[in-house]
């Protein structure tokens, strides 16, 4: 009877330490730094949302298709994000995702937050561009350090994936400044490898 108990006793020590491991080793896919680029990344992409949404409304086109642009790359790179964070209990910002609350849980909600966060007035159009490539700029460059100093390979899959779209973003606003026609995917991709040109106006607003 009592080695029974002791076996008992043992068995539950066993998958107590078991548990704890697990738990320690998903700890340890992630740094500070990780956390701290999660949560940069997606004020930053939030920031980008309500810039763009501002710009909705202007009287220039190209602003406007490229403005539609950035509101469906970034909200996709939110969620996305914001769905590793979920998974991995990384503080995020859940203003423009669509993700479930429940932490662990990868499966997104079918509504999205998308009238959280900052909001932005709309500016000139070559104002906001000059303002899209310093943003740019910085947040590439954000990529780049969580790229270098990361530790988890699913947020380095998504560093790696999000960068070439990013670095897209900073082209068709400098495209714009130097009055260069824009180049962009369109927003329901018809047939494979059909771009838009987009010609900037003679004279931004």
């Amino acid at each position: 009877m009592h080695i029974t108990k002791l076996a008992g006793a043992f068995a539950m020590m066993l998958a107590l330490w078991v548990g704890s491991s697990a738990i320690n080793a998903q700890a340890a896919e992630h740094t500070r730094a990780d956390r701290d680029f999660v949560m940069k990344a997606t004020q930053a992409g939030d920031a980008e949302l309500a810039a763009a949404r501002a710009q909705l409304s202007s009287r220039d086109a190209t602003i406007r298709a490229y403005a539609r642009r950035m509101i469906v790359d970034h909200t996709a790179a939110n969620t996305e994000l914001g769905q590793l964070a979920e998974q991995k209990g990384i503080p995020y910002s859940h203003a423009n995702v669509s993700v479930s609350s429940q932490p662990g849980n990868p499966q997104g909600s079918t509504t999205t937050r998308a009238t959280g966060g900052a909001t932005s007035r709309a500016m000139s159009s070559r104002a906001y561009m000059q303002k899209e490539v310093r943003d740019h700029q910085a947040v590439i460059a954000l990529f780049k350090g969580e790229a270098h100093n990361g530790t988890d390979r699913d947020i380095e899959v998504f560093v790696g994936n999000t960068l070439q779209t990013l670095q897209g973003h900073l082209k068709m606003a400098q495209d714009y400044l130097a009055g260069r026609h824009i180049t962009m995917p369109p927003l329901a991709p018809p047939a494979e490898n059909n771009m838009q040109p987009i010609k900037p106006s003679p004279k931004p607003g």
